[in-house]
C-alpha cells in the first residue's frame, strides 16, 4: 500500500497547486485512485487466483511507475493552508487533526469488525474462504471490499502526509511497509487471516514506537533498526506458528 500512498501524495500536490487550489478535489481524486487500485488487487487475488503478496507487490511496482511518469521523476506542487492545518494544527489546542482523524477511523474500524455482519464475514473469509462461501457469504464482495478499504485508507494517508510535510516525495512512506507488518505481527494478528484485532494492532504500533525510540536513543543506524524489526517479526512468527503446529 506504500505505493498507493505515494501516487496519491504526488497527485494531490499537483491538484492542490492548480489554478483553483482545490483541497477537497485532491482528496476526492486520491480516494478514487486508491479505490481503483484496491479493486485491481482484489480482482487479481480472487478471480485470477494470484497470491496476495505477489499481486500487491506487482501492482505496487506498477503504481510507483505511474507516479514517476506522472511527475517525470520530480514531484511538484505543495500543500494548502487547510490541509496543513488538518495535518499539523491543534484542535482545541490539545490534539492535531491527523491524530484525531486516526482516532476516529480506529474507532470506526473496531466497531465495524466487532459489531457488524461485514466484520464477522471478514474473519470468516480469513479463516476459510470455501467454508465461508458454503455458509452463504459473498466471498468476492467481502474480499474485494477489504482490498478497496485498505487501499483507500492508504490514499487518504498519502493525502494527509502532504499536509504534514508540505510537499510531495516519491519516497514518501518508504519505511512504512516493514513498520506496518511489524506492528500487525506484534499486535497478534495472524498474517494467514482469521484472527486478530485492530486493538491489538494499535498496541503493536505503540510497542514498535517504544522500540524504535529506544534504538534512536542508542544511536542505532537505520540499517540496524531494520535488522531488529526483521528479527522481531521472525521470532514472533516462529513462536506463534510453532505453537499452532503443536496444538
Amino acid at each position: 500500500m506504500q505505493y498507493t500512498l505515494v501516487l496519491c501524495n504526488v497527485v494531490s500536490a499537483q491538484v492542490i497547486s492548480g489554478q483553483n487550489e482545490n483541497t477537497w478535489m485532491a482528496l476526492a481524486v486520491s480516494i478514487l485512485i486508491s479505490a481503483v487500485i484496491g479493486l485491481i488487487n482484489g480482482f487479481g487475488v480472487y478471480f485470477l487466483k494470484i497470491p496476495a503478496m505477489i499481486m500487491t507487490l506487482a501492482t505496487g511496482s506498477a503504481v510507483w511507475g505511474i507516479a514517476y511518469i506522472y511527475c517525470n521523476g520530480a514531484p511538484k506542487g505543495k500543500t494548502s493552508e487547510i490541509l496543513s492545518f488538518i495535518a499539523n494544527g491543534k484542535i482545541g489546542g490539545i490534539i492535531n487533526g491527523a491524530s484525531l482523524i486516526w482516532m476516529l477511523l480506529s474507532v470506526a474500524v473496531i466497531l465495524v469488525l466487532k459489531f457488524t455482519v461485514f466484520g464477522r464475514t471478514v474473519y470468516a473469509v480469513g479463516v476459510n474462504r470455501e467454508s465461508a462461501n458454503y455458509s452463504g457469504i459473498n466471498v468476492p464482495a467481502t474480499l474485494i471490499g477489504i482490498y478497496v478499504a485498505a487501499s483507500v485508507l492508504a490514499g487518504i494517508s498519502g493525502f494527509i502526509l502532504l499536509g504534514y510535510t508540505g510537499t510531495s516525495y516519491l519516497s514518501t512512506g518508504e519505511s512504512y511497509n516493514m513498520d506496518s507488518i511489524a506492528a500487525v505481527v506484534v499486535g497478534g494478528t495472524s498474517i494467514m487471516g482469521g484472527s486478530g484485532s485492530y486493538v491489538g494492532t494499535i498496541a503493536g504500533v505503540g510497542i514498535m514506537i517504544i522500540i524504535n525510540s529506544l534504538m534512536t536513543v542508542l544511536n542505532m543506524a537505520e540499517s540496524g533498526k531494520q535488522m531488529v524489526q526483521g528479527l522481531i517479526i521472525i521470532v514472533l512468527l516462529v513462536i506463534v506458528y510453532g505453537r499452532k503446529d503443536r496444538e
